[in-house]
This record gives structure tokens, sequence and C-alpha cells, in this order.
């Protein structure tokens, strides 16, 4: 459990005590950090934990247990070694740990002067930065920071290290327990595909863990328990400014160990904690409070521009609008992201029912005032669980209550508290199991009971092995090509690169692609305002990131002409666009320099993601053609996602041509995530067809073409583009979104901004002679397409 805290912490020292010098001394340092560690650690004579007696020895099914943990052990490891980094955080922090390996020092971190540096990558995170020290550790330790290399493995550390913890504090109640704990908190969709994606959720998670551990198996005699308590607080601290939220936590785990009658004792326990997680990490904290005012901070300058809307589009973005979708997805979103969470939540929310009608009914009281530390181990680490999770859970529907949406807006806050809900989870369902083995035993005879235990168990078998096929492989492994597309094609690279094998696969992903493209003909001096700084890890050119405060004045600005004139004169030679809009595009005027010909020309690109030049491309707006509903024939289809559009996708209804007025209602206010109604045009769905759905133009696929939106209503839109060939087929792409739509763009339409207009360039696919455009809301909400025209873009005869 310590492992991999301790590492960060000795990294974070070394570049500290010995800032700037060569890599490798620093990798010697850590090294002779952990040693003396290991050597003071064999010193000690060996204790037992408390409780360890009470362990049960292994029941029937514990083979099996082993057997399904090992396999998602060995699928993490095998998708963190062999699948490509996309992720977009991920590439964030490669890029800062990059930064790191650069400057050889903590200074360097946040990255808050992107003038001064190479990749101009600009991060105001008040994040403490372990992760980002072990991400320049593994450069470090490789020898370069030219690609993730080895920090695809610090995340599986983590969480793996998590799941032994895990499985330890089941045991306590149950080997079994432990065991289904540790299967049931490895395969939570959202924490496992963020460990082999090297995201940073797993470092939290692990302090969590540690932090019950410490609760559940520590002697809880004199100073020392909270002296150890404020050890692992502060080693939590150090994962994530979201480990804040420990301390209220701790002080109420405390409450619970000592029980009401003993609240001085508690509150003894509790300062003398945060006295000693103060000392130990206290320093980052304090060095947000001097660079950004404040402890912890999730709001950089551009975020709080009221111009742009951010708090709009965050909400309906996330899908947290509406009253019952706060309930829904944000106080109870445990129980209805399965794509998230899984089946964890119900499982517990069972689990902490038969713990109550069977330990707790009636004793309730007794045990409050008493507290927990005067019960055995194997049921106090149950009413532990519950404790972390009641406290936590109350704290969501005080924060939602109060409209405070920081604890409901990213779903991977709530996995902090994975740890207790799962352990809470195999309790029930190993204290079900036990009570239906013993009836049978006892009865010696098939009935109601035996037929119930039997369904259960290939019932449970059924969802692991369907879960373990979706979440271990197959979200992971339906994009990832098994050869580049070079080689499979048999024809030399349009871009020739120096990129390994491996690396070559990147080439699938339109968005990478494109970076890779850029870093063989964009000039090595030019400066790229990006709308997604995570990409440009991969394109060896210097960036402007759409949150860097260099650009507050552009998205004030009014002009589009004066806004280029701004951009040029900080250095800005091209734009790069990808497949969804921000803020920072659609409500400014940069949405408006992309889409006209005098000011940018267009360049390159893959699916969506493009590369635009601050010049004049020579071409003009041809006649529009109106494709406005009314204008053409438009279709109204709702569409249903189950468990999440990454589980089953989406499967429609029957589609109903739209009124002439291009309005439609989406009116149920439940399952907001779950649903949304799509207005599509007829152009290109189906040539030989009937007279009203024929294509009423065609397109040169040589020529450059810009759709353009009128929008107003209420909610969060997504707009879709497909290509046909002459036959009405869709068109590859070659691309991992082959014969797919392509998304071409996003807004929100929110109070302050109830109409918005929307434009795009894009250059057909080389195929494609008719196109279909699709506008799509979700959830409870209103969109009217007031307009809709797609022009060419020609060059003006003289």
């Amino acid at each position: 459990m310590l492992a991999p805290f301790l590492t960060g912490l000795a990294t974070v020292v070394a570049l500290l005590v010995w800032p700037r010098a060569q890599p490798m001394l620093h990798v010697a340092v850590v090294a002779v950090l952990l040693v003396s560690v290991c050597l003071l650690h064999l010193r000690r004579s060996p204790r037992h934990p408390v409780g360890a007696s009470s362990v049960a020895s292994p029941g029937s099914g514990s083979h099996l247990l082993r057997l399904l943990l090992a396999a998602w052990c060995i699928a993490l490891l095998v998708n963190t070694i062999f699948v490509p980094l996309t992720q977009n955080d991920s590439l964030e922090y490669a890029t800062v740990g990059r930064l790191l390996y650069a400057a050889g020092t903590l200074d360097a971190y946040p990255a808050l002067d992107p003038a001064s540096s190479p990749s101009g990558f600009f991060g105001p995170w008040t994040h403490p930065p372990l992760y980002v020290a072990l991400v320049y550790l593994s450069a470090a330790i490789q020898g370069h920071a030219n690609e993730p290399g080895l920090m695809r493995l610090i995340a599986p550390w983590f969480l793996l290290s998590a799941t032994a913890g895990v499985v330890a504090l089941g045991s306590l109640r149950r080997r079994n327990v432990g065991l289904l704990a540790g299967a049931l908190f490895l395969s939570t969709p959202l924490l496992f595909l963020g460990a082999d994606s090297a995201l940073i959720d797993a470092l939290p998670v692990a302090g969590m863990v540690l932090l019950l551990v410490l609760l559940a198996g520590l002697q809880r005699h004199g100073v020392g328990f909270g002296v150890w308590l404020g050890l692992g607080l502060g080693l939590g601290l150090w994962s994530h400014s979201q480990a804040i939220l420990f301390i209220p936590l701790l002080a109420a785990a405390l409450l619970l160990v000592r029980g009401l009658q003993r609240w001085p004792l508690a509150g003894r326990d509790l300062a003398v904690a945060l006295l000693v997680a103060l000392a130990v990490a206290g320093w980052p904290y304090w060095k947000n409070i001097t660079v950004f005012g404040t402890p912890i901070s999730d709001n950089p300058a551009v975020f709080a521009l009221r111009e742009l809307d951010w708090p709009g589009y965050f909400r309906f973005a996330r899908g947290l609008d509406t009253w019952p979708a706060i309930v829904q997805y944000g106080v109870l979103k445990g129980w209805f992201s399965l794509e998230a969470y899984g089946l964890n939540f119900w499982l517990m929310a069972f689990g902490l029912t038969v713990f109550w009608s069977g330990t707790v009914r009636g004793r309730f009281r007794a045990a409050l005032n008493a507290g927990i530390d005067r019960q055995p181990a194997d049921v106090a680490v149950v009413w532990l669980t519950a404790g972390i999770l009641v406290t936590y859970l109350s704290g969501i529907l005080l924060s939602a209550l109060l409209g405070i949406d920081l604890m409901i807006r990213n779903d991977r806050y709530l996995l902090i508290i994975m740890p207790a809900v799962v352990i809470g989870a195999a309790y029930g369902m190993v204290e079900l199991g036990q009570t239906q083995l013993r009836r049978l035993s006892e009865q010696r005879a098939s009935n109601w009971h035996a037929d119930l235990a039997i369904s259960a168990f290939w019932i449970a078998i059924t969802f692991a092995l369907v879960q373990f096929s979706l979440v271990g492989w197959y979200y992971r492994w339906r994009d990832v090509p098994a050869r580049p597309y070079d080689e499979l094609s048999g024809e030399p690279a349009e871009v020739e690169s120096d990129l390994p094998r491996f690396d070559r696969l990147l080439g699938y992903w339109s968005s990478l692609r494109t970076m890779q493209e850029m870093a063989a003909v964009v000039p090595k001096d030019a400066l790229v305002l990006t709308m997604r700084p995570a990409d440009m890890y991969y394109s060896g050119r210097t960036m402007l990131s759409y949150l860097d405060p260099r650009l507050l004045p552009v998205y004030r600005a009014t002009s589009a002409t004066q806004a280029v004139q701004q951009l040029q004169g900080i250095g800005v030679r091209y734009l790069h666009l990808v497949d969804y809009s921000l803020p920072s595009l659609y409500n400014s005027v940069l949405q408006e320099i992309s889409a006209r010909p005098d000011l940018s020309r267009y360049e390159y690109g893959y699916g969506m993601t493009q590369v635009y030049s601050l010049r004049d491309s020579g071409l003009r707006e041809g006649p529009a053609v109106d494709i406005t509903p009314g204008k053409v024939r438009w279709t109204r289809t709702p569409m249903v996602r189950i468990g999440g559009k990454k589980v089953f996708g989406a499967f429609t209804l029957r589609p109903r041509v739209v009124n002439t007025q291009g309005s439609s209602v989406s009116a149920l206010p439940l399952f907001h995530r779950d649903y949304s109604v799509e207005l599509a045009t007829t152009i290109g769905g189906n040539p030989a067809g009937s007279a009203e759905s024929r294509p009423i133009f065609s397109v040169d696929p040589n020529l450059e073409y810009l759709l353009r939106l009128q929008l107003e209503g209420r909610g969060f839109v997504r707009i879709w583009l497909q290509q046909f060939d002459a036959d009405g087929k869709s068109v590859d792409n070659e691309m991992i979104e082959r014969n797919r739509p392509i998304r071409i763009g996003e807004l929100a339409l929110t109070e302050q901004y109830p109409q918005r207009d929307f434009s795009r360039r894009f250059k057909p696919l080389p195929q494609a002679m008719y196109l279909r455009f699709a506008v799509e809301h979700v959830g409870q909400s209103h969109l009217t397409v007031s307009r809709a025209t797609i022009t060419a873009l020609v060059t003006p005869t003289k």
C-alpha cells in the first residue's frame, strides 16, 4: 500500500533538494531513500494486525474468486501495456511530466508560464505534484520523455495496491468477502478504464483505502493512533486536491470508532492526525495559497469569463441542468450511472440492508454511543465502511441542496468511496450465499432456497463474464487496429514518420493522425492555438491553450478581424479544432474566424480534427443552399441509450417528419442522460428512394463546404455529419470512426444563451457525393432549427 506513495514523495524530495540535477541522480536518490525505509522497517519486530484471528478460513468459491480477481489484474496490465495512450487528461499529465523532465525542478509545476515553455502548455492545477513527479521519475528511468512509456504503469500500480488493501479489509469479515470486494473494486468500469489509460483517479482512491486500513487495523491506544492516522491522511492529501474531503470523512469515522460518549477522545485523535497531516502534506497546499490565493481551485480566468458561460456549459454537457437530473445523476448517480460504477451501488444497498437487519437493528443507538472499537473487527469493518458511505452521500445531498455542484458534476469524484461501497456489496452477497448453503446443508433437500441460490450463482457468473468482456477487453480493444494503416494498406504512408511501429497505430485516431501530420508539415517555430491541448503532446509544436489568460482579450472581442489581429500579435499562426465545440469557440468570435475563408485557410485534417492557418484562403462563399426544415424534408427520431452510450450504444424509435417550424420537444424528466432526439435532413440519406428523400444537391469532394445553423431552445446539442457515395452507401473514412456519423460540433443552449449560431467548415471524403446532417438534443430539452444552410467555398471569378 505504501510503496507508490513513498516513491512519489521520495521523487518530490529529490526534485526539491537537488533541483536541475541530472535525472539519473534523482533516480539514485529515490532508490536510496526507498532502501533506507525498507531497512528501517526490517529492524522493527513483526506485529500482527488487530482482528487477524477473526479472518475466516477460505470458504467455498474462494478459488473461483481468486481466478476472477487474477483475470482482472492481467487484463489491467495487458491493456496498460498494449493500448496506445489517447485520453485527454493522461496526455496533459504526460505533457507536464515532459516539462519537469526538461526543467529538472518542481518550479515548472504548475505550468503557469507557457510563454517560456517549449510546449506552451498552460495548466493552473492545484493538485499536489505527487503524480507528475512520478511521471518525471518514469521518464528519468527510461531516459527520455518522448513518449508515455513507463508512466503507463503508475496508475495500475496504485490501483493494484489499493485492491490488495480492499481484499485485506474485506477479509477481516471473511476471506470470500475480501476476494469478492477486490474483484468488484478492480472491475468498477470507470476506475479500471481510468487506470489502464493513465488517469489520476487511482491515486486518491488508494489514499482512501490506506486511511480505511489504518482505521480498521491499528491499535487504538494513546496518541500514536492519531499519529499514524495523520501519516496516512498526509499521504492521501498528496494524491489529489479532492483528498481534502478525507478530513470530514476521517472526522466522522473517528466519531464512529470512539463513540458519541467519548467524543473528546475522537476530537483528540482528529487534532493529532490533522497536525501530523499538515506537517506531511501542508507544503503543496501552502504553495497553492501563495500562488493562487487558495489551497484548492478549479476556476482559471478563462472559466470565470462571463461572456463564455462555462457554468452553463458544464451543467448542460454533464446532464445536470434539471432538478430531477440533479437527484438522479447527482445525488443518486451511483445507482444510475451503470456505465461508470456497474452494479456496485445496488449490491452495496442490498449488503447494508442485510447488515442492518442481521447485526445493527436494536443495537444502533448503543453502538453509536459506545463506539465500534469495542466490537469485533469483523463487525467493526462493516460499520466503518457504512459510516464513510453515509457521511459522503450526506455531503453530496447537502451540497446539491445548497446549489453547489462540485461534488456531483464529475463522475470520477465518487470513486473515492468505492472501497467502502464494494466491501458493503461483498458483505451482502457472501452473507446471502452462506445463509443459503447453511439452509441446504441442514435440510438436505432441494427446495426454493436451493433454486434461489443456484439461480443467483449463475446470474452472478453471467454478469461477471459480460462485464469482463465489455470493460476488461471490448471497450479498449474495439478501436485498436492490429497493424498501422500504412502496413495494412500496403501503400506508402501519407506522412513520412520515424515513429516506432507501435506509435504509428495512433494514426487510426483522426485527432492524433492530425497531430502526426502537424509534426511533419507545420513549421517548428509556429505557435498553434489549440482547442485540445492534450493532443499536442504528439505534435512536437508549441501550443497556445484555449485556457491561456493571454486569450482573454480575444474572447471579449466582438470583431473577428480584430481578434485575428490580436492572435497574430501574440504570435499565433495556426488554429487547431476538434470534433467537439467548447464555449471558448462557439461563444466567442473564434467560431467566425474558422468559418470565414477570408480570415482562415483550411490546411488539412482527419475526421473533424482540423488545422487552419490565420490567413486569407483565397476562397469565398458561393450561393447558399437552404436546407431549413420546411424548405427540405427533415425527420425527428427519438433515441434510447440503455446504461449509457458506452454500453450498448443507441437504438432508435420510429422517425417522424419534422413540422415546418423545425421544432422538437423532449419532456421526459427522468433518465435525462439516457435518451435524446435527433433532427436530421434526408439529403443523401437514401438517394434511390422516394421523391421526398432524394438529395437536392450533390457535393464535390475537391471543394470545402460551410454548414451554418441557427438554433434556439434549451438543452445540450450535438451536430453530426454522415457522408454517402453515389449508391447511397456510407463512406468509410479509414479511421476508427469508419462507417459512422462524424460529430462536427456541440453546444449548450442555456439560460444565458438560448439562441446560438453554429458554423463549421469541412471537406467531404473523396468518395462522398451526398451529405446528411443531424442535430441531436439530449434529455429533457427543446430545440428549434430556425435556419440551416450549406455553402460551397469557391475561387471567386474576376
